[in-house]
């Protein structure tokens, strides 16, 4: 399954951009995240492994992320 988000932000890119480098503020904007555990690679970097598991419809969700591109916005 490919997911692709598209959210326009009222703000300068380059604090947008740090405030997503920082793994500490993934759940101010995913808000039924419950857990996020890095498992393998370089966290943050291409090739990264992580598991986040949701709180989704009195359920749990497990899903497993690989980082395949990073890339500052231009």
């Amino acid at each position: 399954m490919k997911t692709k988000f598209e959210v326009v932000i009222d703000a300068n890119r380059e604090i947008v951009w740090d405030a997503f480098q920082n793994a500490d503020n993934i759940y101010e904007w995913q808000p039924t995240l419950k857990s996020f555990t890095h498992k393998s690679g370089v966290a943050g970097e291409v090739g990264a492994v992580s598991e986040l598991v949701y709180a989704e419809n009195s359920g749990k969700m497990v899903m497993s992320e690989t980082i395949i591109e990073k890339r500052r916005p231009d």
